[in-house]
């Protein structure tokens, strides 16, 4: 009997160990979140990172930095810090640690984004604009009423690896109102205003859907023709009073984007799906930035609008 205790003694005794491992404290770096493309200048988003025991609902902002823009080794510009408008809350990270430059980047043309802050090693990071925009074609589209809308895609796909983006956005004349009421006179105003919106889209093809946008490759349609369905739901509220023309208008667009735009839109996607599953690997998120994290992707579009008819 006191063998049987010894050995049990020696199983259960056994199933702790405890080692201890000296962990250098965490040093945050900068975050950089940025894609650059022909429509538009240049904006770029400043954060920092979390220590991977944090799971924070928003990260810290990074404001003060020095942002800078090369083609080459030729300075473009300085990136000014986006300044929060009046009367909206200072300290709102929404707005905070944006950066823009007043540049329109040129199609296959490498452009460098520096940064440096202090308190944080300084990072960089380099991206090619693809050098042709895409080519597609709406073979059809059937818009029913709020639900069960499709639309299908022709692209036209060019020799050598290349990687898409698809958007559909909807844009919709409202008006907005607003009445005065003083100790000495009243009025009322009325304007029509122009929003434009994305869309969800999903797609049973090869695609793969990341908020509102569907991305993928050519690896399986190189240099050919490629078919895509897209279904989708198309919502427009009526209003009775006053009568306008809205116009609505339904944009769809197509990127080809760069190889780190894929990549880190591909791995964010994954992210999302696997969160919350204990059984999947966890998935790293695809960073092309030099002693730092994030992205900064490029892309050429090209967009084809459709006015619609609410009648």
């Amino acid at each position: 009997m006191k063998k049987l205790i010894y050995i049990l003694i020696l199983i259960t005794s056994a199933c702790e160990l405890v080692i201890d491992v000296d962990q250098p404290p965490f040093q945050p770096s900068i975050v950089v979140g940025s894609f650059i493309g022909t429509d538009t200048t240049i904006t770029v988003n400043l954060s920092e990172d979390r220590d991977v025991l944090e799971r924070p609902n928003e990260f810290n902002p990074i404001t003060g930095a020095t942002v800078r823009l090369f083609q080459g080794n030729q300075l473009l510009g300085m990136l000014e810090e986006v300044e929060i408008p009046e009367p909206m809350d200072v300290n709102s990270n929404e707005l905070r640690g944006r950066y823009g430059l007043d540049f329109r980047p040129t199609a296959g043309v490498e452009y460098r984004l520096e940064v440096e802050k202090e308190g944080f090693a300084s990072v960089h990071a380099t991206d090619r604009l693809p050098a042709i925009a895409p080519e597609f074609e709406v073979v059809d589209m059937e818009l029913d009423d709020l639900y069960d809308s499709e639309i299908d895609l022709r692209i036209l796909d060019q020799p050598g690896r290349d990687y898409y983006e698809v958007r559909v956005y909807l844009s919709i004349s409202q008006v907005a109102s607003a009445t005065f009421d003083g100790n000495t006179e009243e009025w009322t105003i009325n304007r029509i205003a122009r929003y434009t919106r994305p869309i969800d889209i999903y797609t049973e093809n090869i695609a793969v859907e990341e908020h509102n946008v569907s991305i993928f490759s050519d690896r399986l349609f190189d240099g050919r023709s490629y078919e895509l369905s897209l279904e989708t739901y198309i919502y427009i509220h009526e209003q009775d009073e006053p009568k306008i023309d809205r116009n609505p208008v339904l944009t769809v667009e197509v990127r080809r984007v760069s190889e780190a735009y894929y990549n880190y839109v591909n791995s964010a996607a994954l992210q999302w799906w696997v969160d919350g599953d204990p059984f999947s690997e966890p998935v790293q998120a695809f960073s092309n930035v030099e002693n730092g994290r994030g992205i900064f992707g490029s892309y050429v579009s090209t967009r084809q609008d459709f006015p619609l008819d609410v009648d």
